[in-house]
């Protein structure tokens, strides 16, 4: 239901890695019932927009653009699991792969239940990846500049020793341009997971629905 739930459930900060299973029934197009919270029998009653305590823990329950009549009186299960969790889900079912050994370009997929939600994932960790990258290259470029210029520092407070130093200059950008290539290999191994961890936590803020399961059922 990613994407065309009739409500978003905003939780309080500092409840990441909670947990929460409860019933939301629609009553009308401005407040909803809440019960089984948790396996419980308590229940009340819910304005849309309200922030309301639950188990202990502030939640509010906005409405979106999909919320109509038709919703009235159809039970939603609600469940919110840890970002930890979700993250794990995500990661056991992403699938990363090189076309070739010489190829530049990674193939992602992911297996989910909600096909509009895999696609807002991996679109995100694209271009989370992409902003990492730009930023690695960007401070390579730096240290580059600034080892020559370092380099040329030297080099200009010996000129009686020209040509050694520029022998020993060409030795250290080569030692320096294979530390970078290996540095970069290693770095590649790791901005995966990392531009994951980052999406997660940006999918937490922009997209709170990930938080949650969100399963349509009907009430004898």
């Amino acid at each position: 239901m990613y994407g065309q739930a009739p409500i978003e459930i905003e939780f309080a900060p500092g409840f990441d890695e909670g947990w929460m299973t409860f019933h939301l029934t629609m009553l009308d197009e401005g407040n909803a019932l809440i019960s089984g919270i948790n396996g419980g029998e308590d229940s009340f009653v819910a304005a849309l927009g309200d922030t309301v305590l639950v188990n202990g823990v502030n939640l509010t329950i906005k409405p979106t653009k999909h919320l109509s009549p038709s919703w009235i009186d159809s039970p939603l299960l609600i469940e919110k699991k840890a970002v930890s969790a979700m993250a794990s889900h995500f990661i056991a079912n992403l699938g990363i792969r090189q076309e070739a050994d010489a190829a530049t370009i990674l193939k992602l997929s992911l297996q989910d239940e909600s096909p509009i939600r895999a696609a807002v994932i991996l679109n995100t960790l694209i271009d989370t990846y992409n902003e990492e990258v730009i930023i690695e290259k960007n401070q390579i470029a730096v240290n580059t500049a600034e080892f020559i210029r370092e380099r040329l520092l030297v080099i200009a407070e010996e000129l009686g020793g020209v040509e050694s130093e520029l022998e020993a200059f060409k030795k250290e950008r080569d030692e320096f341009a294979e530390k970078l290539k290996a540095d970069r290999e290693e770095r590649w191994q790791k901005n995966i997971s990392k531009a994951t961890a980052i999406c997660l936590r940006t999918l937490s803020k922009k997209h709170p629905c990930l938080l949650g399961d969100f399963h349509f059922e009907h009430v004898d």
